[in-house]
Order: C-alpha cells, then structure tokens, then sequence
C-alpha cells in the first residue's frame, strides 16, 4: 500500500513538472507568434505624466538658450484653463517669446526685425480644458517668417525678414528659457493650465514632420533637437531634459500628476502618417492617414482617444482574407490603431487613397472592414459598408479596439 501511495506521489509530481515547462513554454513562444498584441486586456483608459501650473507663480527655469538661430520650432502639449494678454507660454527676453496676446489669441514674438504673428481664436477654434498641440515656427532665411500651427493645421503665418538669424545685433542680458513665466518685460503672468512634452528644435520643422510625431514621444536623439522635456516624472523639482544636451529645468511650485494626453504607441512600421482622434477633434471628421479617417457623433470625453497610422503600402492583396465571406481582395495598406478608453466611431476609408487605385465602388455592402488584434494574427470582419459617395466608404458605429484594420470588397472595386 505504502509502495502504490509513493508510486501514485511520483507520478504526480511529474505531472506538475510536466505541466509547469509546458506553460512556460507556451509563454515564451506565443509572443513571438502573435507579434503585436493588444497592450490592455481592459478598456481601462492609460495615463501620461505632466506639469500643472496654476497661474499665479508656478514656472519652469531651464539654462538653455535660443540665441542667433537661424531657425527654430517650438511644440509642446496645452490644456489651457484660462488666457489673459501677456500669459506666458515658452521663451526667452527679448529674443524668442510664445504665449497668448489677449485672452483670445495666441502670439509669437521675436527680436530680430520686430516680429509679431498672432492667431486669434475662439471656443470653438481652440476650447479651453482640452489638450491641444501647439507649435511655432522661425525661418530666418525664406518667408513665411513665423508660423503657428494648432493640432497640426497651420493657423497663422507671416512677419517680416529677420536677417540672417533671430537675435541677430542682440545680446540677450543673461536670459534663460522659461517654461510658463512671462517673458514680455515685466509682466509677472504665468501660464493656467497643463503642459506636457515640450520640444525645442534649433530647425525649421515643416508641417509634414510636426505632425509625423505629435502624437508619440520621440527618441531624444533627433538631429537639431535641442532640448526634449518629456515630463515623465511624478515627482521632484528637476525637469530633465530628455535630449542629448542636458539643458534641465528647476520646477518651481508647479505640480506633477497623470492626464489623457493623446499620445499613441504604434510598431514602428505602422507610425506613416500618424493621426488621432480625440476630444479637441470635436464632432469633425479627423485627418486622414492615408485613406482612413474616423469621426464620432458626439465629443469625446477627455479620457477616450484613438491614435492611428499605416505600413506605408499601395495596392491590394488576396492574402489573409477572412474565409466564408467571399471576399475577392483587400488593401494592402493597414492601418494599425491604439486606442484609450471607450469609442464607437465612424471608419471612413477614401479607397483611392488607401490603394492609389481608381475605382468607382458598387454598393457600400460590398466593403468590409477587416480586423485583427495582432499582425500575425488572422482578419476578422469588423463592419459592412453603410453609405458610400465616390469613392469614399463610411463604416459606421465601429466599436474600435486596439489593432490592425483593412478594407475588402466582394467585387474587384478596390
């Protein structure tokens, strides 16, 4: 009996090694089979780190400086509570100074040649309480002079001829960059509001490349990126400097804490014409990536955005077609989407542009917009056609998740 009892133990124990290097195993090699997966088994909203600055003495203090460029682009994340003429936004005296004009508009101002843009908005044009992309641009060399893009539109451009530099027969008297202190004369005005990933390039970026990399953080190691503060903390009073050069900041009285901001994580091979549909994108249609665009019926709530770009590919395909569905064909184009919180939007696919094929599509039912929630994994239909106008198809009431979609057509319209 004993012998049976030891022998019944033994078999059991092995049992559970078995079972143990079996699950480990399939641990180990599911990753590699399924690639990218979804990152969030909930639909619970993720959370970036930023600054909150009250208005009243909060400021950041850094020692780099913006002295005789030849051009330069300033970006940075906004969530405004309030604006007043003279509120700070970024700069330095006397030579290169962004914040808000009047309580309607936003200004940059340089030395060189007395340059002033300004862009005036209103509630609907750039609301407060919501997250915005902001960015100003300096070319010393050819016109426009100054530039303001807002959410990657530009919005105002002009300004006289600088020379050959901004600041140029100027020396600034000992000034730092400040983050959220005014830097118009004497005027202690201090930006409302939050910040969040603020970049200061000595280059002129064009449009192309200020939106290729809005909704994502970068590297640090650009070419002519100056100084990178990604405001990763959560706690401390140093602001560090996320590029190669070390121009950290002194935190003084603002606040470290976790907000929605509208940053994505694609693969690599899927960042080509990076958009994102979020609270600020109202009830507007969001920009296209390259044929696909997304809009809802009502605002989002700040915790709920979706971010998406494609693999930068033309034609179409017969591979990886959904079975039983008698599909002819998909694009080869994908989109790859990473989306925060809950969202059922409207997938509109422009087939020209998806494909760089001219079509004129039959009936919208015959489209279907495929899913797959990892690039080896198999497509799925997600949605049919509702409406179509040209060659343009609308999905609507898409339930979006994080993933890779493509459009398909019963017929050879695609």
């Amino acid at each position: 009996m004993i012998k049976d009892s030891l022998n019944s133990l033994e078999v059991f124990i092995r049992l559970l090694i078995l079972v143990f290097f079996y699950t480990n195993s399939q641990a180990q090699i599911l990753p590699s089979l399924h690639g990218f997966h979804n990152k969030k088994e909930s639909s619970l909203p993720e959370q970036s780190s930023s600054l909150t600055f009250d208005g009243s003495n909060d400021r950041i203090t850094t020692n780099g400086t913006l002295n005789n460029l030849s051009g330069f682009t300033l970006e940075l994340w906004l969530y405004p509570h309030s604006a007043s003429s003279s509120m700070a936004i970024i700069g330095e005296n006397n030579l290169i100074e962004f914040g808000y004009g009047s309580s309607k508009s936003l200004r940059i101002w340089t030395w060189a040649g007395t340059n002033t843009v300004s862009w005036n908005f209103n509630s609907t044009t750039f609301p407060f309480n919501t997250w915005h992309h902001v960015a100003v641009v300096g070319n010393a060399t050819a016109s426009p002079y100054l530039s303001i893009y807002v959410n990657g539109e530009l919005k105002k451009s002009g300004g006289s001829n600088p020379g050959s530099t901004f600041g140029i027969g100027h020396t600034p008297r000992s000034y730092t960059i400040y983050i959220a202190k005014t830097v118009w004369g004497d005027n202690d005005k201090y930006y409302d509001g939050l910040m969040d990933e603020v970049r200061i390039w000595n280059d002129v970026r064009t449009q192309d490349e200020i939106k290729s990399t809005m909704f994502k953080q970068i590297g640090g190691d650009e070419s002519n990126l100056q100084a990178y503060y990604m405001m990763s903390s959560t706690s401390g009073t140093t602001l560090v400097d996320n590029s190669a050069n070390s121009y950290d900041g002194t935190i003084s009285s603002a606040s470290w804490g976790t907000n929605y901001v509208p940053l994505g994580n694609l693969i690599d091979s899927y960042q080509t014409d990076m958009e994102g549909l979020w609270e600020a994108s109202g009830t507007t249609a969001s920009q296209e990536s390259d044929g696909l665009s997304m809009s809802v019926g009502l605002t989002l709530a700040e915790a709920n955005f979706a971010i998406f770009g494609n693999n930068n590919t033309t034609g179409t395909s017969t591979a990886d077609l959904p079975s039983g569905e008698s599909l002819q064909k998909r694009s080869s184009r994908e989109w790859q989407v990473d989306e925060i919180g809950t969202i059922s939007a409207s997938v509109i696919i422009d087939i020209s542009d998806a494909t760089g094929n001219s079509v004129s599509p039959a009936a919208a039912a015959n489209y279907k917009l495929l899913y797959k929630s990892c690039t080896e994994c198999d497509f799925i239909v997600k949605a049919t056609g509702a409406s179509s106008s040209d060659d343009i198809i609308t999905f609507s009431n898409v339930a979006l998740q994080d993933g890779f979609y493509a459009i398909a057509s019963t017929d050879s319209n695609l």
